[in-house]
């Protein structure tokens, strides 16, 4: 059993230095070293798209918000998406909405739609203004409905201009109950409305393959 002095002395001996690390480490990085620039972006943060459901949220009035952002990062890119992307409306849609949302993570339960207003994007295109940062924009893609997707789209590119990189539709369908087969169904329906592509627009030739993530000028279709 260990006992008092004998820890006493091995703390002892531990604190002294090691003849075999007497020579100090030298590392020398050449002065004209080259090599992958990390962008200013790097530094940046994900919120659920829910958070606009309340528009002084992210708004220029907000200040302390305002002031974290640009503590954090003065050029910084906000994500506006995850699970609750999927459950955004855009307010005074009045298409067919699918109402119940089953067998979600193995629960069958009724998430409702929250709405998003043109108020709510003006107030975000003033909080990217005082902050300095960019967004990238989540839609829904599980309510299915190409309609609805196509007007927010031109709603928000109309809204923030510059300020937006991209246009993220869905988010983690592996969550859901449809099976891959569905899932692509239901993208192929989305990506063939004429008023997706209007809104969306994207380089490359369609359809995209599923897995990957195609940035475009405006728009980045994504796909999990």
């Amino acid at each position: 059993m260990l006992n008092r002095r004998t820890f006493i002395q091995g703390l002892a001996a531990a604190s002294l230095p090691s003849f075999a690390l007497a020579a100090s480490p030298r590392i020398a990085i050449p002065a004209r070293a080259t090599g992958a620039m990390i962008p200013k972006t790097i530094v940046s943060l994900s919120y659920e798209t829910d958070n606009l459901a309340d528009p002084q949220f992210f708004a220029a009035s907000n200040t302390g918000l305002v002031r974290m952002f640009r503590r954090l990062n003065p050029d910084g890119v906000l994500r506006l998406g995850g699970n609750t992307s999927d459950l955004a409306r855009l307010a005074g849609f009045q298409g067919d909405l699918p109402v119940l949302h089953p067998l979600y993570r193995n629960k069958e339960r009724i998430q409702p739609y929250y709405d998003v207003t043109p108020e709510a994007i003006d107030a975000l295109a003033g909080f990217l203004d005082a902050t300095g940062w960019k967004v990238i924009f989540g839609l829904n893609m599980r309510a299915d409905n190409a309609g609805m997707v196509a007007r927010f789209a031109a709603l928000v590119r109309e809204k923030l201009g510059p300020r937006l990189l991209s246009i993220q539709i869905g988010n983690e369908a592996n969550n859901y109950y449809r099976q891959y087969d569905q899932f692509r169904a239901a993208w192929d329906r989305l990506w063939a409305n004429p008023s997706t592509r209007a809104t969306c627009p994207v380089r490359t030739p369609a359809p995209i393959p599923i897995g990957c993530s195609t940035s475009a000028a405006t728009c980045r279709m994504r796909c999990y």
